[in-house]
């Protein structure tokens, strides 16, 4: 995959991230989240 073209193409466009890589990182984060999130209300569920 050409990292640079995906890059060149998000420059420019008022979009919120401006390279590849902020949008992985945010993906991430969110997956990191979301994950946690579901541990702890299986933990909670399994407490009642």
């Amino acid at each position: 995959m050409n990292l640079a073209v995906i890059d060149k193409n998000l420059q420019g466009y008022g979009y919120k991230y401006q390279n590849f890589n902020e949008i992985v990182q945010e993906i991430k984060t969110l997956l990191i989240s979301t994950i946690w999130r579901l541990i702890l209300v299986n933990f909670q569920l399994l407490q009642l």
